[in-house]
């Protein structure tokens, strides 16, 4: 868990800019989701815009059969959704890949 607060009322606490504070956590989240978990966050999120693409795909599919026309821009919208799901699922399993070679290497030079 990554501390998110800093109080500036302590007299013996650090008083930082809260621009610099937020930077590093913001980077301190990322290099958590990058490393620590990439599976679940990019992997999950990518299967549920991929699964919610491919819905949306044979509904519109199953659609387009009875009335006989479709719309391009749900056309577009079902494409992005599918691909950027495909894609964001590949990147989760490549970074866990790849933090797991990382962590071993790591460990395997102590």
């Amino acid at each position: 868990m990554l501390p998110s607060m800093i109080q500036l009322n302590n007299k013996n606490s650090l008083i930082k800019n809260p621009l610099s504070h937020h930077l590093k956590f913001l980077l301190n989240f990322l290099n958590d989701v990058e490393i620590n978990n990439p599976i679940y966050n990019f992997t999950l999120a990518g299967l549920i815009l991929g699964t919610t693409g491919l819905y949306m795909t044979l509904n519109y599919v199953k659609n387009i059969y009875s009335v006989g026309s479709f719309n391009l821009e749900n056309t577009i919208l079902m494409t992005l959704l599918t691909l950027i799901g495909i894609i964001v699922a590949y990147i989760g399993v490549l970074l866990h890949l790849i933090a797991g070679l990382v962590r071993y290497k790591v460990n395997s030079f102590k």
